[in-house]
């Protein structure tokens, strides 16, 4: 294998570490905004019920009591669903930083470590790319970024999956975020990944923008290890 780590070390910050912050900057920045002001949505869809029931025609039956709990209702069904999806496109965007650096890899491994005379795999596998970087003298499971990138993967399988292997995993080194944030203010700790069914739609897993911030910090610092792991050879 020949490294081009010149090539390399300019392609990661011009492309790779650029897409990668970007992708990040739009989902906090430009998303998550567009949630802003469900409270007031829903105080407003109860409100309009609670209208249309004042206003429709009378039977003599009518429990105000009943129509004005109806209509609270309604509102916060509203609040609930719209509240479950902002966190799960926080939760998406982990997930999507995540698949992104496998991306990522897989175009520096389609171009830089696999032999052009050879079929690429149908699938791309990070052990994989770990075994030919290995034999070529870069192991990057050495790499201070490792251990953050492999908990993210985790968690990106979690996202997507719900519970399973990679959820319990996940809750023996993050039990965290499975705890909603109010009640891990107050203490609260975690019982264990039960029951995680939809979480991208704020089911049980509770990401932040500052923990993927950390994420990137770790893909970023990647990029840049793996060049000085080349320059080294």
């Amino acid at each position: 294998m020949v490294w081009s780590p010149a090539f390399w070390s300019r392609f990661f910050k011009l492309e790779f570490s650029r897409q990668l912050s970007t992708l990040v900057d739009v989902f906090e920045m430009r998303i998550d905004p567009a949630f802003n002001g469900i409270e007031e949505e829903s105080e407003a869809i109860e409100k309009e019920a609670w209208e249309v029931f004042m206003s429709s025609p009378a039977t003599g039956d009518e429990d105000p009591a009943e129509l004005a709990e109806n209509a609270r209702m309604l509102g916060v069904d509203h609040y609930l669903l719209f509240q479950g999806i902002r966190v799960g496109m926080v939760n998406l965007c982990a997930a999507a930083l995540y698949h992104a650096f496998e991306q990522q890899l897989w175009l520096f491994y389609r171009k830089e470590v696999l032999d052009i005379r050879k079929t690429p795999p149908k699938a791309f596998k990070l052990t994989l790319f770990q075994e030919k970087a290995l034999a070529s003298g870069i192991d990057i499971g050495t790499f201070n970024s490792w251990s953050s990138i492999t908990e993210l993967n985790l968690l990106a399988n979690t996202i997507k999956h719900g519970e399973g292997a990679s959820s319990t995993n996940l809750y023996s080194i993050r039990p965290d975020f499975f705890i909603h944030p109010s009640l891990r203010e107050n203490g609260y700790d975690a019982q264990g990944p039960h029951y995680l069914l939809q979480p991208l739609f704020g089911d049980s897993l509770y990401v932040s923008f500052k923990d993927i911030r950390t994420y990137l910090g770790a893909l970023l610092l990647f990029w840049e290890e793996l060049v000085q792991a080349m320059e080294r050879i």
